[in-house]
């Protein structure tokens, strides 16, 4: 999930459950490589910003790719 804050700059948070964590995915290891190492939290739950407003569509758009989606 991504929104846009005041200033012309987004945030992204995501969240993984069991069956993904037990697939190998991480939260906070996707955050990371959506926003170029900023970010952090637990494998379950990350966030992270400074990503400018008009790249959030183009970031998540990338989501399906590094999880193994389609």
């Amino acid at each position: 999930m991504g929104s846009e804050t005041g200033g012309g700059k987004a945030v992204v948070v995501a969240a993984v459950n069991s069956v993904a964590r037990t697939a190998g995915q991480d939260a906070s290891a996707l955050v990371k490589r959506l926003l170029h190492g900023r970010g952090g939290g637990s494998a379950e739950v990350a966030q992270g910003g400074g990503l400018a407003a008009g790249r959030l569509t183009e970031t998540l758009a990338a989501v399906p790719g590094l999880v193994g989606g389609t």
